[in-house]
């Protein structure tokens, strides 16, 4: 089953907010405007802003993966966007257990790990090099000032 890995966006400024997942990207946005302020106060309160402004948050997929590979793309996925900035995810994402064979999405198909050392080794990098590289295209504000 494909999983969408997704983002809610501020749409006064572009901003991150919340990283999640979700097999169906329209039902997910209005579990969150449904029951905003009943599983993550800081979220709830976000989108109660919002919509006392008369906005909606944006919801933008961020990657597909298997469900088998979702919590941990999840995790990733949330662990850079906190450090880009305020992201209110109540916590790092689900918890998993195997976290080898994680799809990168790097402008192109859905990649496993297990494939990304012989992409690594034909442009001349490390997998970890690949997948910093894969994380700063989705989230350069998280890397600025990083060499």
């Amino acid at each position: 089953m494909t999983v969408h890995i997704y983002r809610l966006v501020d749409p006064r400024d572009g901003s991150t907010k919340y990283i999640g997942q979700t097999v169906n990207m329209a039902q997910r946005l209005q579990g969150h405007l449904n029951q905003s302020c009943f599983n993550n106060i800081k979220k709830g309160a976000w989108i109660a802003e919002l919509r006392a402004a008369g906005l909606s948050p944006l919801m933008e997929e961020i990657c597909q993966c298997s469900d088998k590979d979702a919590n941990a793309v999840e995790r990733i996925h949330i662990e850079a966007a906190r450090q880009a900035g305020e992201i209110l995810n109540s916590k790092l994402g689900r918890p998993t257990v195997e976290v080898k064979n994680v799809p990168v999405s790097i402008g192109m198909p859905l990649l496993a790990l297990d494939r990304l050392a012989e992409l690594a080794k034909s442009r001349h990098m490390s997998r970890s090099a690949l997948i910093s590289e894969a994380l700063r295209a989705s989230y350069p504000s998280a890397f600025e000032g990083i060499g």
